[in-house]
C-alpha cells in the first residue's frame, strides 16, 4: 500500500511539471508575437489656416483678359464728420457713386491716385467706387476710415492685387457722438453749485437780516410813540396839576378874603 501512494505522488510531480513547460511555451510563442507585430501609423493634424482680416475679394472675368476685384467693405456705424480715402496706383479712368437715405449733403473729391468722402451730416450712405486700367497692375490699395475728428480715430486696411481694376463697396451710418463732460467742466459745474449755494445762503441771511431790521424798527417806532405818549401825558398831567394848583390857592384866597369882614365888624361893635 505504501509503494502505491509513492507512485501516486510521483504521477502528480509529472503533471506538474508537464503543465508548467505547456505554460511556459505558451509565453514564449505570445512574447515572440508581441515582438513581430508591426505598429500601427499615427496621424498628425493638418494646420488650420488663420483667417485674416482683409475683406473679402471676389473676381468678376468678363473675358479671358479681363479681372476685376469686387471688394465688399463691412458696414460701418461711425460719428460724423467721417472722412474715407482710397488711394491706389494712377489712373483715368475712376468714379464714385453716393446715395444717402436722407438726401443729407456730402462732399466727393476725386482724381487720378485717391477717392475721397467727407460728411458731416447723420445719413446712412451707400458707397461705390470704381476703378479700371487699360493693363495689368500690380498695386496695393489703402482704404483709410475716419471718424469724429478727421485724423485723430481712424482704421487703415491694405489690400493687395493684380488686376485689372476693382470695385468697393461700402455701407456707412454716421451719426452725432456722444458727448462726456471733461474734468475742467466738472470742475467748473462743481464751483457753480458751490457758489450758488453760498449765494443762497447770503441772501436768505440778507432777508433774515432784513426781517429783523424791519422789526427792530418797528419795535422802536413803537416804543418812540409810547414814550412820547408817556411824555405827552406826563406834561399834559402837570400842566393840569399846575392849573389846578393855581385854581385851588385862588379859591382859597377868596374864601379867606370872604371871610375876613365879618371880623371886622364884630370888632367895632365891640369898640362903640
Amino acid at each position: 500500500m505504501f509503494e502505491k501512494l509513492v507512485n501516486h505522488s510521483k504521477l502528480n510531480q509529472k503533471a506538474l511539471l508537464l503543465l508548467t513547460l505547456i505554460l511556459c511555451s505558451a509565453l514564449a510563442v505570445a512574447c515572440v508575437s508581441a515582438q513581430t507585430q508591426t505598429p500601427a501609423p499615427t496621424t498628425t493634424p493638418t494646420p488650420t489656416p488663420v483667417p485674416t482680416a482683409s475683406p473679402p475679394l471676389s473676381i468678376d472675368q468678363a473675358g479671358p483678359s479681363t479681372s476685376v476685384y469686387s471688394v465688399d467693405m463691412p458696414n460701418y456705424d461711425l460719428y460724423s464728420p467721417v472722412r474715407i480715402v482710397v488711394a491706389y496706383t494712377y489712373t483715368q479712368s475712376y468714379s464714385i457713386n453716393v446715395t444717402s437715405f436722407g438726401q443729407t449733403l456730402h462732399e466727393e473729391i476725386s482724381s487720378p491716385t485717391s477717392i475721397e468722402f467727407d460728411t458731416s451730416a447723420d445719413d446712412v450712405y451707400q458707397i461705390t467706387i470704381t476703378v479700371s486700367y487699360a493693363v495689368w497692375v500690380n498695386q496695393t490699395i489703402t482704404i483709410a476710415v475716419f471718424q469724429n475728428e478727421t485724423g485723430t480715430e481712424g482704421q487703415t486696411i491694405e489690400l493687395a492685387m493684380d488686376s485689372m481694376g476693382f470695385k468697393i463697396n461700402m455701407l456707412v451710418s454716421t451719426s452725432t457722438p456722444p458727448s462726456y463732460p471733461t474734468q475742467q467742466e466738472l470742475v467748473s459745474a462743481l464751483l457753480d453749485g458751490v457758489r450758488n449755494e453760498l449765494l443762497g445762503q447770503e441772501v436768505n441771511q440778507q432777508n433774515f437780516l432784513n426781517s429783523v431790521s424791519a422789526g427792530t424798527i418797528f419795535v422802536g417806532a413803537l416804543a418812540a410813540i409810547s414814550f412820547g405818549i408817556v411824555i405827552a401825558v406826563l406834561i399834559l398831567y402837570t400842566h393840569n396839576a399846575r392849573k389846578l394848583a393855581k385854581i385851588e390857592a385862588f379859591l382859597n384866597k377868596n374864601n379867606r378874603l370872604e371871610a375876613k369882614p365879618p371880623e371886622k365888624q364884630t370888632e367895632k361893635k365891640s369898640g362903640s
